[in-house]
């Protein structure tokens, strides 16, 4: 596999920081999912929102909540 096809996983440190964060600065009580994205990236979000609802709202100009 090719570098630019290859996926990056992040390590269990990473994620644990990421929910730890996501409680500490964003306020994210309740977590519903942990979406790990191509580039290594992870967003948490809470159990109310998804993906597809804050694309919703960036493509009518409102961002995130």
């Amino acid at each position: 596999m090719n570098k630019a096809t290859k996926r990056s996983y992040p390590t269990k440190a990473k994620v644990e920081f990421a929910v730890a964060m996501a409680r500490e600065v964003a306020g994210i009580d309740q977590i519903g999912a942990i979406v790990f994205g191509p580039d290594g990236s992870i967003r948490v979000e809470r159990k109310t929102e998804s993906v597809a609802d804050e694309y919703e709202q960036w493509k009518a100009g409102r961002g995130r909540k």
